[in-house]
């Protein structure tokens, strides 16, 4: 074994910069990323959470409220909100603070809030949400200099300042990029406290760990991952056996007191208040909680709640992200196929398609530095065991909506990419220049998918357009290329238009002028259509119940588009539609929002939307449940079995099927196998 406090080891170092000229360095491949950042984010619409964030952001910092937008912690939208203090707002809701919400009203005043102002306040939103990628662009740097040397960081920082994945969310204001700040300087700093003992870096690991908790919930792994370097730390690398003991137990006090801060920094980011809204209001909790069979939402959370141990509005949102997909599977999208809930494949083969091609080969090509391994094994332990447990976790969710779930493993896949691929081509006399070509070629494919970096698919897939084949939702459109919709309306000018698009954004936003079906606005659209249809590329995935779901997608399956806009956000088709489908899933989603409160007129909207198409699943089951309501157990137990026909015969329409059938035997229905 390696002595604990033995120098690390690096490959032959052929460049002789000054720190002085390593600043200079690091400078301008800031300059470079913020060039890239600037010139990008300024050619998107706005995006699916930013609308909400950048809201209850300011909620946050004008009256303490926290009851807005629950579902994530409040730091990276308070950093982003802190520009509009300074600002002229008009808030079209100024009675917000503590107002009766839910989720659905979280976006739809978001929304409101956003488009009531000039985009200047968004985009001083973004510029304060893009500190985090600046300084994990620090970090990578000095991270990889410490570990492994000048040359490593310098490829390292590189890779970083060119690659799609980072370049498509280190400016807006999401909490993906804080995350992945918070977990890399988390971890980082329990590797300089290991090596030094210095107790300066503890309380660096508790304060960068308690940031990674009050940006996002999922940095909750950071609890199993920093243990597991503590335990797994002495065994890699103390030489003495004998103590190996006696250092796990005190790594794990460490992390225990690196716990107790970061709990401490999470109750500042909440006010040190418990309460989620002024005055003691109610927040929104998920109606679904009953429903859910996880021990932590249903036992472990409402416990913390009692005791008072975390903030309300943390626990909330920590409640809902566990009970919200469980309860209600979310459809995910990959190489071709819909799945009900998600997959533990899909983060891995996303990776594959979603990030750099050099970047793969780098981290394949360190694989094989054994040697140097071998005399950096803790540096190794910290590349690999983090990111190993965020991924592992997150293949055992059952969110699969975006690549940008897992972007806290890419700054580590990056270190140890660049620091093994370094030691391989160093041995070499023209290794140097090997690596300058190779990053060179990384940033080629990142400038030729500009600005189309969040539907960016690596060279091995067809690039941008050609990512809708493979995946959908946030990974290929998340409302940004409206702004493109719009520019392309404005030259082609036709005669009348359709557009079918995701998230929250209304066609209004940015004066298209065309009928929509989205998630805040859905307008009836007419049977037969001629003209110019934008359908969005997560309604041919088959994925979006609103747009008429997999017989929406079939639709539009063998028709040519003609044009491609924001890589493969959004298709442009031409000529004479029959939008059956679309219509009946107009009158299927107005009955489903009509039947807790009319049933009659519920019944009658589903049997519209079963006339226009009588494979129409929302539809049969709306006419079961109000028949069931209007006292016809017998129209009920026919409607029912129809929704199962259909269910059964097309394996692509997304529904729970057993759910159906346990609600019918509930009833005293009688389930058929036809």
């Amino acid at each position: 074994m390696v002595a604990e406090n033995m120098p690390a080891v690096s490959a032959p170092s052929p460049l002789r910069l000054t720190p002085g000229k390593q600043i200079l360095v690091l400078c301008g491949l800031a300059l470079v990323l913020g060039v890239q950042l600037v010139a990008a984010v300024r050619q998107w619409s706005i995006t699916s959470d930013e609308i909400n964030h950048l809201h209850a952001g300011y909620r946050c910092l004008t009256c303490g409220d926290f009851g807005w937008n629950p579902e994530h912690p409040p730091l990276l939208k308070l950093v982003a909100a802190l520009p509009l203090l300074a600002m002229q707002v008009n808030d079209p809701a100024p009675g917000a603070c503590g107002m009766a919400n839910s989720k659905a009203i979280d976006f739809h005043v978001g929304h409101d809030f956003t488009f009531a102002n000039p985009e200047r306040m968004l985009m001083a939103g973004r510029a304060a949400a893009s500190l985090f990628v600046f300084a994990l662009l620090a970090l990578v740097w000095f991270g990889a200099r410490k570990m492994f040397g000048v040359e490593a960081a310098l490829i390292a920082a590189s890779l970083l300042v060119f690659d799609p994945s980072m370049l498509a969310h280190g400016a807006l204001v999401t909490t993906d990029m804080a995350a992945t700040f918070g977990f890399l300087a988390a971890v980082l700093a329990l590797y300089f406290y290991l090596e030094s003992r210095v107790g300066f870096y503890l309380i660096i690991t508790g304060v960068a760990t308690g940031i990674a908790l009050a940006v996002k919930h999922s940095s909750v792994l950071l609890a199993p991952a920093l243990l597991a370097l503590a335990i797994l730390d002495p065994v890699f690398v103390s030489s003495a056996e004998k103590s190996r003991a006696r250092r796990i137990l005190e790594n794990l006090a460490a992390v225990v007191i690196v716990g107790l801060i970061a709990v401490a920094v999470l109750w500042m980011t909440y006010g040190v208040r418990y309460a989620a809204r002024p005055n003691g209001a109610e927040t929104w909790a998920n109606e679904s909680v009953a429903d859910s069979n996880s021990m932590i939402a249903t036992r472990i959370i409402p416990g913390l709640e009692r005791a008072h141990l975390l903030p309300e509005a943390y626990l909330k949102g920590f409640q809902d992200i566990l009970v919200d997909p469980e309860v209600i599977p979310r459809p995910a999208f990959l190489l071709g196929r819909v799945y009900r809930g998600g997959r533990w494949f899909y983060f891995p083969v996303a990776a594959l398609i979603k990030f750099s091609a050099m970047v793969l080969i780098f981290a394949l090509a360190a694989c094989f530095s054994w040697r140097f391994w071998k005399k950096h094994r803790r540096e190794l332990l910290f590349l690999i065991a983090p990111p190993a447990i965020f991924l592992a976790a997150s293949c055992a969710s059952n969110i699969n909506m975006g690549i940008r779930h897992i972007l806290p493993v890419l700054p580590f896949l990056i270190l140890f990419g660049a620091s093994g691929t370094w030691v391989l081509l160093s041995r070499y006399k023209n290794g140097l220049a090997v690596c300058a070509v190779a990053v060179i070629l990384h940033a080629a494919s990142s400038l030729h998918a500009f600005p189309n970096y969040i539907a960016y698919s690596n060279e091995f897939w067809g690039g941008p357009s050609n990512t809708y084949r493979y995946l959908a939702d946030s990974n290929v459109d998340w409302g940004q290329s409206m702004k493109e919709a719009k520019a392309y309306l404005d030259r082609a000018q036709p005669k009348s238009c359709w557009m079918i698009h995701a998230y929250n954004d209304m066609d209004s936003d940015y004066g298209i002028p065309c009928g929509e079906t989205s998630e805040f606005k859905v307008d009836e659209p007419p049977q037969h259509f001629s003209g110019t249809v934008i359908v969005t590329a997560s309604a041919l995935a088959g994925i979006l119940n609103y747009t008429g779901g997999a017989r929406t997608a079939a639709m539009f399956r063998n028709l040519q588009p003609k044009a491609k806009l924001g890589g493969s956000a959004l298709f442009v088709y031409e000529g004479d539609f029959d939008l059956s489908s679309f219509v009946a899933s107009y009158h299927a989603q107005q009955s489903a929002g009509m039947l807790a409160y009319d049933a009659r007129s519920a019944m009658r909207e589903a049997q519209e939307a079963v006339w226009f198409d009588a494979r129409n699943h929302i539809g049969h089951f709306v006419m079961c449940l109000a028949a069931e309501a209007l006292g016809n157990p017998v129209q009920a137990e026919q409607e029912c079995n129809a929704t199962l026909k259909v269910l059964r015969e097309d394996p692509n329409v997304l529904a729970d099927r057993h759910g159906i059938e346990k609600y019918m035997r509930s009833h005293g229905m009688r389930v058929s196998t036809q």
